[in-house]
């Protein structure tokens, strides 16, 4: 009952045909948050008090997306945002779901999803104006996703460091080096493939095997 009149009362805001007031759906989010948190107090099932602390980001999310369209700032600023959103819903479960015990082990819950949200965002946003601070920002976030999987010894990890860093070494060989001729944009793209596919397997053996 709780979750329904919370839908409810986002489709009520949110129905405005042609705007969108995210100050308003800000609220609606924060008033979501704290029902699905009521509603976990009640049933104890992980999945719904995951989704009140991304509820609760979205809120403060929602806050920043209306302070930024008021700005009228830039899409490089909003791709910022993203990115730094998802670092704050990772940060914000593992303080949150390390307050109890019964919670603790939901810590790194969104950590996986926030470092695809961020370094995808960070891909989109290359192929605006800043494109190479936002490839140093790809190369670094992709070096830190790299060491985690070591550290953390998640295979999942190393495959989506795998897979962002061939998918930016296919898009630097089409976007550069395209004069060039297409035949040497697929050579290019298939040595980067085999290269990350030979790193890939190189740090499986060593530290995940």
């Amino acid at each position: 009952l709780l979750m329904i009149t919370g839908g409810y009362i986002v489709t009520n805001l949110f129905g405005r045909y042609g705007t969108l007031d995210f100050f308003e759906a800000s609220v609606a989010l924060l008033v979501l948050a704290v029902l699905h948190l009521g509603v976990w107090r009640i049933i104890r099932r992980d999945l719904v008090y995951l989704i009140s602390i991304l509820l609760g980001v979205a809120a403060v999310g929602a806050v920043l997306f209306g302070m930024l369209r008021e700005a009228d700032a830039t899409g490089d600023i909003w791709a910022l945002s993203v990115v730094a959103l998802a670092g704050l819903l990772a940060w914000a479960t593992r303080v949150v779901a390390r307050l109890g015990k019964e919670t603790a082990h939901m810590a790194d819950a969104y950590d996986r999803f926030a470092i695809v949200l961020g370094l995808l965002t960070m891909y989109i946003a290359s192929f605006g104006s800043y494109a190479w601070l936002w490839y140093l920002g790809l190369a670094g976030g992709i070096l830190c996703v790299y060491y985690l999987s070591i550290v953390s010894r998640q295979k999942i990890l190393l495959g989506t460091a795998s897979v962002f860093l061939t998918l930016v070494a296919i898009t630097l060989s089409f976007r550069y080096f395209a004069a060039f001729g297409a035949t040497t944009s697929l050579v290019l793209s298939a040595l980067a493939i085999l290269g990350v596919a030979v790193l890939a397997s190189r740090l499986h053996k060593k530290y995940l095997a």
